[in-house]
């Protein structure tokens, strides 16, 4: 059968209305790729026609040893394209039921760590690549952190020393990257 390219989107049963999917990296990759080889509206007729040759493709390159391999160990890739799918959600996704766009997208992150990779991402692939569509990729993501109309950043922490300290490492690590914290939740 077809590979289901969104992303598996649950619906909460306790509270109607609110969905919610864990995002894969490798996952997220594939689904670029789809969009990039889309030929027109992925609902167009000819992307349709495509479709299996599409897939056929995406499985020959991203199955490939070699090409996963470099997707693992390329620094700071996978969270642009953890960063890109909700990009794209945030621009294109809607609710499964109603195809209603997503009023807001929370995004329940990583440690502080990994966390701030996710920022630095864009910065790393700016500075790798001078011009072409990872670098305006790159800058688009750039662009919408730190939008503040778009993008609100909220960090939480327990009442307790430790968990503390990191929470204001990670507002200062973040004031370097010139992202506000709109909220501190303890």
């Amino acid at each position: 059968g077809e590979r289901n390219l969104q992303y598996k989107i649950s619906e909460s049963l306790k509270y109607p209305g609110l969905f919610f999917t864990k995002l894969s990296p490798m996952e997220s990759f594939r689904e670029y790729f789809s969009i990039l080889l889309t030929l027109g509206h992925q609902d167009a007729f000819i992307s349709q026609m495509t479709n299996r040759w599409r897939e056929n493709l995406i499985d020959l390159v991203l199955d490939n040893k070699a090409v996963r391999s470099f997707v693992h160990a390329c620094p700071g890739l996978e969270p642009i394209v953890i960063l890109g799918k909700i990009f794209w959600e945030a621009k294109n996704g809607k609710d499964p039921k109603n195809k209603i766009p997503w009023k807001h997208i929370v995004v329940d992150s990583p440690a502080s760590g990994h966390f701030l990779m996710l920022f630095r991402s864009t910065l790393a692939l700016k500075n790798v690549f001078d011009s072409g569509i990872i670098r305006g990729q790159a800058e688009k993501l750039d662009n919408y952190i730190h939008d503040t109309s778009m993008t609100h950043v909220y960090l939480s922490s327990l009442l307790e020393e430790l968990p503390l300290q990191e929470t204001l490492e990670t507002v200062e690590l973040l004031k370097q990257l010139n992202i506000k914290v709109s909220k501190i939740w303890l």
